[in-house]
Formats: structure tokens, C-alpha cells, sequence
């Protein structure tokens, strides 16, 4: 009788063998892809060490090129505020020489004003010179050729009376001496 109480726990028993069974096959595979997987997970390992050795790299020279840029962003930085001086200071001095100019510009305006006026002044000047010319030419001359004449005539009476006057003198020095 216990046989055939056993026979139940028997035939489980080969149905657990058989389950065990499966199960080390299914063990066995999963064993051979969890192999695999870890083969291919070494690989992928060595390839993603060797990217990630790149990457830092990459980012060792993206950090050089970082502290390069940065270096020539401080120097620009610098030159930014050096120019900024120097155009401040350059404004000053567009702004004195844009007074000085306007300053010229006025001077100009005075300097081509008295041109002006010097222009007509010696314009009138002119017509006055030529004016009296004329008057010179027209007046004058005619006026010092008549003195002239009248001085001629002058001197002839002069000479007339001189010789009248010596004439008489000698004539009383003759008298003067007859008596």
C-alpha cells in the first residue's frame, strides 16, 4: 500500500525530473546567451572605454581650446577697454577739433567778409585813381602847362624888370655921379 501512496509522489517526481530537466536546458541556454551577452557586453565595454577615452579627449583639448579662448577673451576684454579709452578720448578730441573748426569756419566767414569790403574798397579806390588820373591827366597838367606859361612870362617880366631896374640903377649911379 505504501506503494501506491508513494506512486503519486513517484510519477510528481518524474514530472519534477522532467521540469528539472527542462529547467537545466533552459539553465543551459540561458547560461550560453548570458555568456554571449557578456561577450558582447565585453566588447561593447572595450569600444565604449575606447569612446569614452576619446571623449575625455576630446575633452581635454575642448578644455585647452576653453582656457586658450578664455585667455584670449580676457586680452580681448582688455584691448575692449583700452579702446574704449582711447575712443573716449578720441571723442574729446573730434569735439575740440569740431569747435576749432566751427571756430575757423567763423574766422573764414569774417576773414571773406572783410575781403569783401577790402574788394570794393580797392574797386573804388580804383575808380577813384583812375578818376583822378583824369583829373590829373585833364586838370592838372593843363593847369601846370598854363603855370608853366605864366612862370615863362613870369620870368620874362622878372628878367624885363630886372634889366629895367638895372638899367635904372645905372642910369641914377650916372646921375648920381653927374651931381
Amino acid at each position: 500500500h505504501m506503494g501506491e501512496i508513494l506512486r503519486p509522489f513517484a510519477e510528481h517526481m518524474d514530472h519534477l525530473q522532467d521540469r528539472a530537466d527542462l529547467l537545466s536546458e533552459d539553465l543551459e541556454g540561458t547560461k550560453q546567451k548570458l555568456q554571449d551577452t557578456v561577450e558582447m557586453n565585453a566588447l561593447q565595454t572595450q569600444a565604449h572605454t575606447k569612446l569614452i577615452q576619446g571623449l575625455r579627449d576630446d575633452l581635454t583639448i575642448a578644455q585647452r581650446q576653453a582656457a586658450a579662448a578664455k585667455t584670449f577673451l580676457d586680452k580681448t576684454a582688455a584691448e575692449c577697454t583700452t579702446l574704449r579709452v582711447d575712443f573716449d578720448e578720441t571723442k574729446l578730441d573730434v569735439a575740440g577739433m569740431k569747435k576749432r573748426l566751427m571756430d575757423t569756419i567763423a574766422h573764414i566767414d569774417r576773414l571773406q567778409h572783410s575781403h569783401d569790403i577790402a574788394k570794393n574798397t580797392l574797386a573804388e579806390v580804383s575808380f577813384k585813381l583812375q578818376e583822378t588820373r583824369e583829373h590829373v591827366k585833364n586838370g592838372i597838367e593843363v593847369q601846370m602847362e598854363h603855370q608853366g606859361k605864366d612862370l615863362q612870362n613870369l620870368d620874362a617880366a622878372q628878367q624885363a624888370t630886372a634889366q629895367l631896374l638895372a638899367a635904372t640903377k645905372r642910369l641914377i649911379d650916372e646921375f648920381h655921379e653927374e651931381f
